[in-house]
């Protein structure tokens, strides 16, 4: 179960982290442009709190790695699973 107001939580340190990159990259000499860093990784995260589409992803990997023994996916329940919710069995 998704905590409340997580998503808001990570907003607040996306836009600080972005602010710092920023910062940084201005007064820094990096060649990097930080803040594109920040975004891509803020977008991949901010993804990843979609429990259906963990739960999917979930269920790609266990298909692909199911011939491997040392690899254990827990299964899914996907028609319990909501985007904030993801019940194990």
């Amino acid at each position: 179960v998704q905590r409340p107001g997580v998503a808001e939580a990570i907003a607040m340190d996306v836009f600080i982290l972005r602010w710092l990159a920023a910062l940084a990259r201005r007064w820094g000499r990096l060649n990097t442009d930080l803040p594109s860093l920040v975004d891509e990784w803020a977008s991949s995260l901010f993804r990843e709190l979609d429990y259906r589409r963990e739960a999917l992803n979930a269920q790609r990997f266990k298909t692909l790695f199911s011939h491997m023994q040392e690899v254990y996916v827990p299964s899914i329940l996907p028609q319990l699973t909501t985007a904030k919710v993801q019940p194990a069995p």
